[in-house]
Order: structure tokens, then C-alpha cells, then sequence
């Protein structure tokens, strides 16, 4: 069977060769994805058109090619029952609703008329699939949220599609969730980049939360006495509270001071924030876990591939002396004045591929 498209008053439209005549199958142009519809006959099966009324009965639904879920998972998203009466407006109906869900980059499908009924089956393609973030649920922790959007989106797998209509109800089951426990919040939703992790996530946000920080505390001494961290925890307390923000405050203000003192590998986990007061008078805290590892200080560099600039003259440039604390911002600097000198020298495309070597034992990096 030979298939065609063409646009026709902004509806896609695909002419599908049957055994007599042509068949038109319109597929609206505003879905975000096209759903080309195959109509396949079975070998030996019996070509037939449905009764007068254009109609058959459904005898199965079938769901094929995603990774992340199971045909009975998905089938009941079409909208199809077995056992009911069905024209093709519905099978096309069915294709259009796993569009909408966001969760499939490509759907297409086919079908087969037998004496028992109509045989179909749905062909898709996993889109890609973000983290979901919660960026501002004091009242509650991630595991608890992620087992609730679990028990009440069939569909959610602990990640979210980019578009479509699974983000939506995702917003809609933790609006739910929070009005049980007496939180009245709206939630929006939007895609953002994780500040510590630099990758894509769903982020779910609690709008008009009315909660602000009352403190932060860390839980490493070097933050809780260090004095330009101190002086910017305005930049987080007294503002609304916010997951995404407390992180970004960690990457920019926190983390630089800890790699200015050669704590070249710390590592910061997740804030954990805790309700205080009741109603008009409720704030949050915020604990700040932090694992600082060793200081180190600086060893030397093993240079390779250096012919247009020595090992001694590179030494000098970067101006690190063994035994000098491993100090994280100078460490780049000196990386920088090291493709400074070869492009100075003519050498615009010249690579510096950077090799870190920690000796745990002896401190030295």
C-alpha cells in the first residue's frame, strides 16, 4: 500500500491506497508531532468494510516500541475499550491522545479487520524524558511527593515529558496532594537547568507559597564562620523559599570559597527544609549539608605535547609552586595564562586537556 501527504486548509492530510478507492485520514497540523496511520492487512486475512454504519468491534489494542512502559500501561491512554464498537475516526482518535501526552516523539498505527473483530496496533517512539525537580515543598519530602504523582499519574515513572498533557496533570495531582494537608497553592511548571548538576529538569514551582527563609545553616565550620558567605545569606534569607535558589547560592557564593581553600573536591548535598510557626507566621529553615574532603595543596604538572612552549617556561607562566595551597580559582587562572601564551605565540587553536591527579594520602593535587 502506497501513502501520501499534503496540507490542505492547515490539516495534514494522508491519502492511505486501499484495494478500491482512496481513503483520506486527517491528522490536525497544530499536534506537535505528526501521526502518519498505516492501514496494514494481515496476510490471509480477509479485507473487509466495516458495517453500514462504518463501524466494527474492537478486539484488541496494542501498544509497541516504548522502553520506558509497557503495552498495558499505555493502551488505556488511547481511550479504546476491547469489546467496543469503533469506526476509524476512533483508532485515529486513540493515536491523536497518545500525541498529546508529550511522552512519544513519533506515533503511528495500524490495523486489521478480522471476522472476530478489529485488531490494532500503535507504534511509537520514546521522547526524551527530563527529571522532575520540586522546587518549593517545604511541607513535604521528594520521596513523599514522587510515591504520590506515582499512585495518581499512571503514566509517571519518577520523570516528566517536556510538553503535553502528563506535565499538566502532574501540576494537577500535586495541586491535589496539597489541598488534602490544607496547602492552597497553584502549581506552575517550567524546564530549568539544575545548578550544581548543570542538566535539564521539569521543575514543578508552588506559587504565592507565602514562605520565606528564616536561616540557613551549614552544617561544615568553614561556611558558618566564613565572612563573605556570611554577607550574601541576605541573597537567601528573607526571600521565598526556594530550592533552585538555595543551590545557586551554593555554586556561586559557597563553593568558591571552598575552593579557595584547596577543598578542591567538596561535595554539597541536598538542602532539607523544615516548617517553623504556624499560618501569617510561618517560615522555613534551611540545613545545608556540606562534606568539604581534604585541602590540598599544590603538587607540579606533567606536561606532554608542549613543543612550542617548555615545561619550565609553562611553570613560570602558571606561577604554582609546589607545597602552595591548591587554591580552585587560581588553579583555573593559571590554566587560562597557559592558552594565553600560546595564542600569544600564533597557536589560536592550540588544546589544553586538563588530567586532575589526587593524591588523597599526601594531600596533593
Amino acid at each position: 500500500m502506497v501513502g501520501s501527504s499534503c496540507h490542505v486548509a492547515g490539516r495534514r492530510i494522508y491519502n492511505v491506497g486501499m484495494k478500491s478507492g482512496v481513503r483520506l485520514l486527517c491528522v490536525p497540523a497544530r499536534l506537535s508531532m505528526a501521526v502518519l496511520a498505516v492501514f496494514l492487512l494481515a496476510a490471509g486475512a480477509i479485507a473487509q468494510e466495516p458495517a453500514a454504519a462504518g463501524t466494527s468491534k474492537l478486539e484488541s489494542v496494542r501498544v509497541t516500541g516504548s522502553v520506558r512502559f509497557r503495552s498495558e500501561q499505555i493502551a488505556p491512554a488511547t481511550g479504546l475499550t476491547p469489546g467496543a464498537t469503533v469506526s476509524k475516526d476512533d483508532l485515529q482518535q486513540g493515536a491523536d491522545h497518545l500525541v498529546r501526552l508529550g511522552l512519544f516523539a513519533n506515533v503511528q498505527y495500524r490495523f486489521v479487520t478480522l471476522a472476530t473483530g478489529v485488531r490494532v496496533e500503535y507504534q511509537v517512539t520514546d521522547a526524551p524524558a527530563l527529571p522532575v525537580w520540586f522546587d518549593n515543598f517545604p511541607w513535604f519530602t521528594d520521596d513523599e511527593l514522587t510515591a504520590e504523582l506515582t499512585r495518581d499519574v499512571p503514566l509517571f515513572d519518577g520523570k516528566a515529558p517536556q510538553q503535553g498533557s502528563v506535565v499538566e496533570d502532574l501540576s494537577s495531582a500535586l495541586e491535589r496532594f496539597l489541598l488534602v494537608h490544607g496547602v492552597h497553592v497553584s502549581i506552575s511548571h517550567t524546564i530549568e537547568t539544575a545548578p550544581t548538576t548543570g542538566e535539564q529538569v521539569q521543575s514543578f514551582h508552588a506559587e504565592n507559597s507565602g514562605l520565606n527563609v528564616a536561616s540557613v545553616a551549614f552544617s561544615d565550620p568553614l561556611a558558618q564562620s566564613d565572612h563573605a558567605i556570611q554577607q550574601r545569606l541576605p541573597d537567601v534569607v528573607g526571600q521565598p523559599y526556594s530550592r533552585t535558589r538555595m543551590e545557586l547560592f551554593e555554586f556561586e557564593q559557597v563553593r568558591p570559597v571552598y575552593m579557595a581553600h584547596g577543598f578542591l573536591r567538596v561535595q554539597f548535598g541536598a538542602p532539607v527544609p523544615r516548617l517553623t510557626g504556624n499560618g501569617a507566621n510561618a517560615r522555613v529553615t534551611i540545613a545545608a549539608p556540606i562534606e568539604p574532603g581534604a585541602a590540598y595543596t599544590w603538587g607540579d604538572v606533567n606536561w606532554r605535547g608542549n613543543w612550542a612552549v617548555s615545561p619550565a617556561e609553562l611553570d613560570k607562566i602558571l606561577g604554582l609552586k609546589p607545597g602552595d595551597p591548591a587554591d580552585g580559582s587560581k588553579i583555573e587562572s593559571a590554566w587560562q595564562n597557559a592558552r594565553d601564551e600560546y595564542a600569544h605565540r600564533g597557536y589560536l587553536d592550540a588544546g589544553l586537556a586538563i588530567s586532575p591527579q589526587f593524591d588523597d594520602a599526601a594531600t596533593l593535587c
